[in-house]
């Protein structure tokens, strides 16, 4: 599913970039701070899923919300 949201966002990059478009992902699950602030990881049904393999890196806005810029590059 990460690799699916990943490509959907690439294939559209410069369609997001042009409008200042603003992607929110709501989750339904915990998210756990298992490395670090930078790399969260989501708990859903028992399993863990990074958020990094999707996003990139993150910044930490408040306990259970993060942010992170268009990088759809790497």
């Amino acid at each position: 599913m990460a690799k699916y949201i990943r490509h959907t966002l690439q294939d559209n990059a410069n369609y997001l970039t042009s409008g200042n478009y603003i992607i929110q992902i709501v989750i339904e699950g915990d998210i756990k701070v298992v490395e670090s602030d930078e790399k969260p990881r989501v708990v859903y049904k028992d399993e863990e899923f990074p958020l990094y393999s999707v996003i990139g890196r993150l910044k930490r806005v408040d306990l259970k919300h993060f942010y992170a810029p268009l990088n759809l590059q790497s």
